[in-house]
């Protein structure tokens, strides 16, 4: 039976896994995906040209973010944990001596303590660092290894505080070149919901151990040629440079390696397709597909950009002046996926970071786009909709002489109402560009997808 596209539209993102993550604090600029859409906020203190990360509560409100420490070769800008409020915590100056480095490519993330963690709150967290590649070659040579900070969010009246600073976990042999540290650490949750996978590389092998409420386990070294890590949201895969690897969540160990074409990678948000960027090239790949190498498509080029998925399901292409593209629809296969050259959300020196967030909280099960119009009634009429994508005037060729539509944007708001005739030229270049559905109250015809560009 038919139900109207905008009461599926609420619930439906409302399904949507942890808010941890919502809010991305990297190079010295902020992103707030609370919305539904990402919305630029004012820049921050921090200063961080690689890997920044950060955590929120369960609710999406900013808790804490980090550069990961001090850079040996560049003193002006400060190693440090900032609290919500912008402030640089009591005790959060990490120095070259307590942590990581704010130059080391993928060198820090942060995890929730299993000890002190529900399924979407943490009194405590787990700053994860690895040192950067100018440690190695700054007088004397050195390498900090993988190490924790640990932030009680109790303590400085709720604003959190750093508890331990800079305690060693793995320690990495001091020579020179990549072959000893290749500035890449990240996590993925343990089959049972509780624990954490801690993956890093060190030398020619990824190492992985466990974080549990008795703390960090040894880890178990893979010998495979480290490089670009990238976990699956869903987390039964993880991209290793050009391989893409099967992951058992329970026993932490990789299996089946499968050559990809190396480049920036990112997972769909259930994990069934894989997006890479190779040769300014945006392909995709259908991991459920007999021969996943021969399934790829190219869904754009002159792209030399980062890739990243984000907590509003969707796939983000970031270059030097910000989000500059977006995949509307990343679990469909082929071309329907919606890749949309034209989004643009301007962050200036944002251009110079890279957040590093978990995977898992992005996973969503199913086709998010497909699920928004769940409910459809098949017998009833079509219409036609042209242009498709436009900037905001188009028309539509109705089954009656005249019909109220209803435009709702992708996190269910209602963006405009009105009474059109058929094949009336329709201006609504006031409406903000993004992904839409265009409904009748009145169930005169299916809804449909229309992409505004700018």
């Amino acid at each position: 039976m038919y139900r109207s596209l905008l009461l599926l539209l609420v619930p439906f993102y409302a399904l949507s896994q942890s808010k941890i993550h919502n809010v991305w604090n990297f190079s010295n600029r902020c992103v707030d995906f609370n919305s539904g859409n990402p919305v630029a906020l004012p820049s921050t203190p921090m200063y961080a040209p690689e890997a920044s990360s950060g955590v929120c509560d369960g609710d999406g409100n900013l808790l804490f973010y980090t550069n990961g420490g001090q850079n040996p070769n560049n003193q002006s800008f400060i190693g440090g944990v900032w609290n919500r409020n912008n402030q640089l915590m009591p005790n959060g100056l990490l120095d070259h001596d307590a942590a990581g480095c704010n130059s080391a490519h993928m060198g820090t993330i942060v995890v929730p303590d299993p000890a002190n963690s529900t399924k979407t709150n943490s009194n405590c967290y787990f700053i994860l660092t690895v040192d950067c590649m100018e440690s190695l070659t700054s007088p004397p040579p050195e390498n900090k290894g993988l190490r924790y900070t640990k932030i009680d969010m109790s303590l400085d009246g709720g604003l959190g505080d750093v508890l331990e600073k800079g305690v060693p976990i793995v320690t990495m042999p001091v020579s020179g070149g990549v072959s000893s540290n290749h500035e890449i650490v990240t996590a993925m949750p343990h089959a049972n919901g509780t624990d954490y996978w801690i993956l890093f590389a060190q030398k020619d092998s990824v190492g992985i151990l466990l974080l549990s409420a008795a703390g960090f386990s040894e880890p178990t070294y893979f010998h495979v040629a480290p490089g670009y890590m990238v976990p699956s949201p869903k987390g039964d895969r993880l991209m290793i440079r050009n391989l893409l690897f099967d992951f058992d969540a329970a026993t932490g160990t990789i299996a089946n390696p499968l050559t990809l074409t190396p480049g920036g990678t990112c997972f769909s948000p259930d994990g069934l397709l894989l997006y890479i960027i190779n040769g300014g090239q945006l392909k995709q790949y259908n991991l459920q597909a007999p021969d996943i190498p021969a399934s790829s498509i190219t869904l754009g080029g002159g792209l030399y950009v980062r890739i990243h998925l984000a907590p509003d399901h969707r796939i983000y292409l970031l270059d030097d002046d910000g989000f500059t593209g977006r995949i509307e629809c990343p679990s469909v296969v082929g071309t329907d996926c919606d890749y949309n050259p034209d989004y643009t959300l301007l962050l200036g020196e944002a251009s110079q970071g890279v957040p590093h967030y978990m995977q898992s909280p992005f996973y969503y099960e199913g086709n998010f786009c497909d699920e928004l119009s769940t409910g459809t009634d098949h017998e009833l009429p079509t219409v036609v909709l042209s242009p498709n994508p436009n900037k905001g005037t188009f028309r539509l060729s109705l089954p009656v002489p005249s019909a109220t539509i209803v435009l709702s944007a992708m996190d269910g708001t209602i963006a405009a109402k009105l009474t059109v005739d058929s094949n009336q030229d329709i201006d609504l270049r006031d409406l903000s560009p993004g992904l839409y559905f265009i409904s009748s109250p009145e169930r005169l015809f299916s809804p449909i997808k229309m992409r505004l560009t700018p």
